[in-house]
């Protein structure tokens, strides 16, 4: 098949399971070999932007923050592992975008792999406000005075938002899968931030350890998020312009973007935290990170992430022969 019919179709030329709402072109023949999709990296698709996007903020991430970590100081760990979960979050989004096209199961257990990589980041920045963020002023809920009932209730959360956005892949919820994926992932959102948002709202005054360094960057990770969220479940732009933003521009390519920037701002809070609140956190509370508490706590959590990826990925239905490329 000559390449301008296997990477620059309209959206009436493949099944329905493969369209975006509001986009019309630009679309990947569906059945493509695994080597069709690393040629279409370089290709005006609309999914060219979504690849490297992400791509590109998994390089600029590792090459902006990852010199600054201690390794060797377990109070860095928590920050580690939010690294580690930022890293897995950008490349299977790439690796979701870049291969979702070879067949149906492919474009499901793609968006599976997805939602588990956007659960496993949730849970990983949970960690890290956690053990820098959380108040040390005299009022203090119980969730946050205890690291295993945080993470047994970050943890819950974190596999919802799999198991949900997993659900949101199945037809029934087609007209509306963007405002169900959009509503678990800021309820999950609410859920790890809480330990910055309750200092935030109610301890400010009352918290001997509170910065307007890290405050910043957390109002600016806020605005990025509510941002990000709003355009992918509204549909804007190409909502109101239907055709002109295929390539770039749509709504999931703003969206990349500024998860990007919101994610950068949340580890800026976090590392920001680290330093300036090191001595109190250390006098205040007793649990402190070890690798069993952080990474140890991650590795349980990712092993959930895919037992609920293989769970729905056994029912789907057998796969059918592909056509070649």
């Amino acid at each position: 098949m000559p390449e301008k019919e296997t990477y620059g179709l309209k959206h009436c030329q493949i099944p329905e399971l493969f369209k975006e709402p509001f986009i019309v072109s630009g679309y990947r023949r569906p059945g493509l070999s695994f080597w069709g999709c690393i040629k279409s990296l370089l290709s005006p698709t609309n999914e060219t932007f979504n690849v490297w996007s992400h791509l590109i903020a998994f390089l600029f991430f590792i090459a902006v923050n990852m010199t600054g970590l201690a390794v060797d100081d377990p109070f860095y760990l928590p920050l580690i592992s939010f690294s580690v979960g930022i890293s897995v979050l950008y490349i299977t989004s790439s690796s979701a975008h870049l291969f979702n096209c070879m067949s149906a199961n492919s474009h499901r257990i793609c968006f599976f792999f997805d939602y588990a990589a956007i659960g496993f980041y949730t849970f990983t920045a949970g960690q890290a406000l956690f053990f820098y963020s959380r108040s040390t002023g005299a009022f203090l809920w119980f969730i946050y005075d205890s690291l295993i009932v945080f993470q047994i209730v970050s943890s819950f959360f974190s596999f919802l938002l799999t198991f949900f956005c997993c659900v949101s892949s199945q037809p029934r919820w087609q007209n509306h899968k963007a405002l169900l994926k959009v509503f678990i992932v800021v309820l999950n959102w609410l859920v790890i931030t809480s330990p910055y948002t309750v200092r935030l709202l109610l301890c400010e005054k009352s918290d001997p350890s509170n910065n307007s360094a890290s405050m910043a960057y957390f109002k600016r990770h806020m605005i990025f998020c509510v941002l990000g969220a709003f355009v992918y479940a509204a549909r804007i732009p190409e909502r109101f312009m239907t055709g002109v933003f295929d390539s770039f521009g749509q709504s999931h390519n703003l969206q990349h973007i500024l998860v990007a920037m919101g994610i950068q701002q949340a580890f800026n809070t976090a590392h920001v935290d680290l330093h300036q609140r090191r001595d109190v956190l250390a006098a205040r509370f007793a649990s402190q990170p070890t690798v069993m508490n952080t990474f140890g706590a991650a590795i349980l959590v990712l092993i959930g992430h895919l037992f609920i990826v293989l769970l729905f990925a056994s029912k789907l239905p057998p796969a059918k022969n592909k056509s070649k490329d």
